[in-house]
């Protein structure tokens, strides 16, 4: 009977001293909980504060930064700089730019003037620069002429793009496109030139005119009288052709005429011969 009291007496020691630890469990637990929900409403609180602030920023703040930026003498212009006028009215650019010293650098429309100056003839592209605080910068870019054409009442230029424009000097020195009808035509009468000069065929000032019919195709004369008949495109493989022979029929005399129209064959016509 001792014995059995005692493991009686241990049991209940045990199963009470469970008990109460699995209370004190319960009760941290429970404050553990407020103590998490207290955390997480502050953090709430504070990503909530956050928010209104920048909302606040963008629509009161920044405005007034701006205005203030606007306003500020250091981003005064001071400076603009035209480069890379040549041909073209470098007067009527400055007039097309139309900005002022005194003004903000920041409030400088500059699409506006990209705009403005890229309607001026001979201009091909316009970059324009705000280099802060108090400078402008206007990069044209333009047509560089390999020949002109004649529309009747007066001459356009012709770059290597095909692209036409007035031209306002002397056409000497040009040569001349005849019978283009399509832009298409021009770029590859202007490409066929730049081709041939690069390739050190002719010479940068030595073609007198380029022709184009649908039923010949190009044709180039040279301001020394030698015709030379490229037909119709692709033209990298007859200029291939040409370059190989064009030294030794230089050396054999005096040239009239270069076929380079029939497939895969290239004709030499001397004169006297």
């Amino acid at each position: 009977m001792v014995a059995d009291l005692k493991n009686l007496e241990k049991f209940e020691f045990e199963g009470n001293r469970t008990k109460r630890s699995e209370k004190g469990r319960g009760n941290s637990g429970k404050n553990g909980g407020g103590r998490s929900f207290i955390a997480s409403s502050f953090k709430l609180f504070i990503l909530v504060l956050i928010i209104c602030g920048v909302i606040s920023f963008f629509f009161v703040g920044l405005p007034r930064l701006k205005a203030g930026l606007d306003k500020s003498e250091y981003f005064k212009l001071e400076k603009v700089d035209i480069v890379g006028v040549e041909r073209a009215d470098r007067a009527e650019i400055v007039k097309a730019v139309g900005v002022k010293a005194g003004g903000s650098v920041l409030k400088t429309d500059l699409a506006a003037i990209r705009s403005r100056v890229k309607d001026i003839s001979w201009v091909k592209e316009v970059e324009v620069i705000r280099e802060l605080p108090a400078r402008l910068i206007i990069k044209v870019h333009e047509h560089t002429p390999v020949g002109v054409i004649d529309i009747g009442d007066e001459f356009l230029f012709v770059d290597v793009d095909g692209e036409t424009a007035v031209i306002d000097e002397e056409i000497y020195g040009y040569p001349v496109f005849y019978g283009f009808k399509a832009k298409e035509e021009l770029v590859y009468g202007a490409q066929l030139i730049e081709k041939l000069i690069d390739e050190g065929i002719v010479g940068e000032n030595s073609v007198k005119g380029v022709k184009y019919d649908d039923v010949m195709g190009f044709r180039i004369m040279t301001k020394g009288g030698v015709l030379l008949r490229f037909g119709h495109p692709p033209f990298l493989e007859k200029i291939r052709r040409l370059s190989l022979v064009m030294v030794d029929a230089m050396d054999r005399g005096e040239i009239e005429y270069i076929y380079l129209d029939i497939e895969n064959s290239i004709v030499v016509k001397h004169r006297g011969l």
